[in-house]
């Protein structure tokens, strides 16, 4: 009965939102658009693509580059909607974190699991990169 309880709850959850899959459109330290086919590079970390998550509220983001190893922590903030009330979510990662959760792909490959996203809109994510060398 529990787990059948539990299997409501994550049903019900899972079909919150719109069934658009969030858009990204990230500005500030890496500007990119999932929508484009080219990359936005900065500090030789490329943002080479996004794809969606379980949930319209989740995406991933694939970051590469010669320097993804010397990345030590990432934060992102996805500005709220025009005229909400809403203030801009934060998020930090330290890339011990990310490792530890099976993210660091590689020396120069990273997933970043984005959340926090409004469905069916088109969210604008600033993500900043602190590298150990600086």
């Amino acid at each position: 009965m529990r787990r059948f309880l539990m299997l409501v709850v994550l049903a019900s959850l899972a079909a919150c939102g719109d069934d658009d899959e969030p858009r990204l459109k990230a500005s500030g330290v890496v500007v990119a658009s999932p929508d484009l086919k080219t990359s936005a590079e900065i500090g030789h970390v490329q943002w080479e693509s996004s794809e969606p998550g379980i949930t319209p509220f989740i995406a991933f983001v694939h970051l590469a580059g010669e320097r993804v190893s010397q990345i030590r922590t990432i934060t992102y903030v996805i500005e709220p909607k025009p005229d909400s009330v809403s203030k801009p979510a934060r998020v930090s990662y330290s890339i011990a974190a990310l490792k530890a959760r099976g993210r660091l792909l590689s020396d120069n490959r990273l997933l970043l699991p984005v959340f926090g996203l409004y469905a069916g809109y088109e969210n604008s994510v600033s993500i900043q990169l602190s590298f150990a060398d600086c």
